[in-house]
């Protein structure tokens, strides 16, 4: 909805969300308010196709599902449905991938999945594109890479990193947001916030 709002009437937003609840819930959202600038995909976005299990978490946490089962096995999640996975640029068009101002990936521990699916569009990518990610360490664990793994991804195809101050506590969602960046400081950190922008 604020994305939305913000890009106008000449502008669009594609919005992928794995969970059948939650796009259900997001399609009447998109209704209620007559937003009429957003495509929407009840899909997951993977490094490869094929199925992949949702785990819905419970409604303390609506934000914690996720499609990485180490990730719900240590969450309030239960299986929701099984959907279609694939790489971003096959749900997406190409066309708006490459003209996107902004990447926003929020995917509760499948980042590496969604970045291995993307990688071959990343040198491709407008110049002054954004992409913003929350990134699980532990998480990314669970696919034999690190951090410092997930961040060479994206200096090869030529993006510098920042990090977003993010404390994950009640107080920084209500307060007046800082639009601050500055280069990443913390190697070991339990979950972080990224973005990465073309280098120069």
């Amino acid at each position: 909805m604020l994305t939305a709002h913000l890009v106008g009437p000449a502008g669009h937003v594609h919005a992928v969300e794995a969970s059948p609840w939650i796009h259900a819930r997001l399609r009447r959202n998109l209704a209620v308010n007559r937003v009429r600038n957003v495509t929407t995909y009840n899909l997951a976005a993977t490094a490869e196709p094929g199925p992949v299990t949702v785990y819905l978490h419970d409604g303390s946490n609506l934000g914690g599902t996720t499609i990485v089962a180490s990730e719900a096995a240590r969450l309030a999640t239960e299986q929701e449905a099984v959907v279609e996975g694939l790489p971003l640029p096959a749900i997406v068009p190409e066309a708006a991938l490459l003209a996107a101002r902004l990447i926003k990936i929020d995917v509760e521990g499948a980042e590496w999945l969604v970045a291995q699916g993307l990688r071959d569009l990343l040198p491709r990518l407008r110049p002054e594109v954004e992409i913003l990610i929350e990134v699980n360490p532990e998480a990314l664990a669970v696919f034999g890479v690190t951090l410092a793994d997930f961040l060479t991804l994206f200096a090869t195809a030529g993006f510098a990193c920042f990090e977003i101050d993010n404390r994950y506590d009640g107080r920084f969602y209500i307060e007046a947001p800082s639009a601050e960046t500055r280069p990443l400081r913390q190697r070991n950190p339990d979950m972080i916030g990224l973005v990465f922008r073309k280098a120069g």
